[in-house]
């Protein structure tokens, strides 16, 4: 996940919600891009752009499906 934040840093000239590829996607989730292809085919997962062909994740979309599966153990 580092690289990518990294890399979309070092790009000053990036929108401020810049988008991700699936492969960048994936990292940020610590899954494999087979899975993410199979949620879209499941209609589950992460809200995800449809540009023509290719598939992008943005950032913000990524973090609100990581918090809204935030499971807190009961004691």
């Amino acid at each position: 996940m580092e690289t990518v934040i990294k890399h979309i840093n070092a790009n000053a000239t990036m929108p401020r919600h810049p988008l991700l590829t699936e492969k960048d996607a994936a990292i940020v989730l610590g899954m494999r891009v087979k899975t993410l292809q199979m949620w879209r085919h499941l209609c589950k997962g992460p809200k995800y752009h449809k540009l023509g062909r290719a598939v992008r994740y943005s950032m913000r979309d990524l973090e609100e499906y990581m918090d809204g599966r935030i499971v807190e153990p009961q004691a």
